[in-house]
């Protein structure tokens, strides 16, 4: 059927069942129409367990490396990303509200481009639940600082209409200078307003650069709830073969193919679960990203007063100093006493 291959670009995902053909009429974008004899159905690829079995679990490397080449670095051949390799991520124990434990980011990795190793926070976002930029910041700064401060990329990719792609810089002024480092570079894909573009036929800028094909296809296959038809059961329907000329493409919609109900059931249960651990954590994590990064600011430049500005200017504060202390634990106790000097000299424990 390879007159019915590359389609996936133009599905629309709504279809009907054709009694006198016994077989299911999909509706493409153009107006044209492909149909299959079968439905294959799949599970949205945006939970946390589905998006981190894609691309976030050992023997999915290939996978994250082409998704991460065709959106960091569109339309280069040979392809950017050499080497791909997990790092070490702290992981949640589901189902469990009171677990102490937390999630550095969904997937961290390591890549390699031009000789140069950096690392990389990948966060997958349903909804809008308050800044995803400063939110991406902190993974970034947290995955940095456990990989010797590495150079960091943060790529977010989001389902909200609030999020907006390419929105590298963050609203306080401060976080743009502390971009302006050179280390941390943010970067959001936002599903809803890509998706919207394709469908209209126009162009897909992320990162100030022309997404391709390839790109388009990982983020039509990320969107699938925004434009697929959905069962009783949570699932959506697609025909049934090979609907990509992309094999990595084919290969995640077959993974997603094999979830079986219970396990979606779980999953969908997991998901509920770790947003209560997500939403619990927030503060305390962003503290902690926020301090890591001003004393990374503090130790470039001890004379200036960016590294406070970075704190006060985004509402983070301690009344102990033992505190930040704790948070430093694993950094030059000399360097983090000269840092707390530094807090004191601004009066940062007494602010109001």
């Amino acid at each position: 059927m390879k007159q019915n291959k590359n389609k996936f670009l133009l599905l629309k995902g709504t279809y009907e069942f054709s009694s006198k053909k016994r077989k299911y009429v999909f509706h493409l974008l153009d107006g044209d129409s492909i149909t299959s004899k079968e439905l294959k159905f799949i599970v949205d690829p945006t939970y946390d367990s589905t998006f981190k079995i894609l691309f976030g679990s050992t023997g999915s490397e290939k996978r994250l490396k082409e998704m991460l080449n065709a959106i960091l670095y569109p339309g280069i051949y040979p392809k950017k990303i050499k080497r791909l390799k997990f790092l070490p991520n702290e992981i949640h124990k589901l189902n469990e509200k009171n677990n102490k434990n937390s999630l550095i980011t969904d997937i961290a990795c390591e890549i390699e481009v031009d000789g140069k190793e950096y690392v990389i926070a990948l966060e997958m976002q349903l909804g809008d639940k308050g800044s995803f930029n400063k939110r991406l910041f902190n993974y970034g700064t947290s995955l940095r600082n456990n990989n010797s401060f590495k150079d960091c990329i943060a790529l977010g990719i989001s389902i909200s209409s609030r999020v907006q792609s390419n929105y590298t810089k963050l609203q306080k002024k401060t976080y743009t200078h502390a971009l302006d480092l050179n280390y941390l570079k943010t970067i959001q894909v936002n599903l809803d307003n890509e998706l919207g573009r394709m469908e209209e036929g126009k162009n897909i800028q992320i990162n100030n650069k022309d997404i391709q094909d390839d790109g388009k296809e990982f983020i039509k296959l990320l969107s699938l709830r925004k434009w697929a038809t959905k069962n009783d059961r949570n699932k959506y329907a697609l025909p049934n073969w090979d609907i990509s000329e992309n094999p990595i493409i084919n290969e995640c919609i077959k993974i997603l193919s094999e979830i079986s109900d219970s396990e979606l059931s779980r999953m969908i249960l997991d998901e509920q679960y770790l947003e209560d651990i997500q939403a619990e954590n927030f503060n305390a994590g962003m503290n902690k990203g926020y301090i890591t990064c001003a004393f990374c600011i503090f130790l470039e430049d001890r004379n200036n007063k960016r590294a406070l500005d970075l704190l006060t200017n985004n509402d983070i504060r301690f009344d102990e100093e033992e505190e930040v202390r704790e948070i430093l634990k694993d950094k030059e106790n000399s360097d983090v006493e000269d840092f707390i000097h530094y807090l004191n000299n601004y009066n940062f424990f007494k602010l109001d």
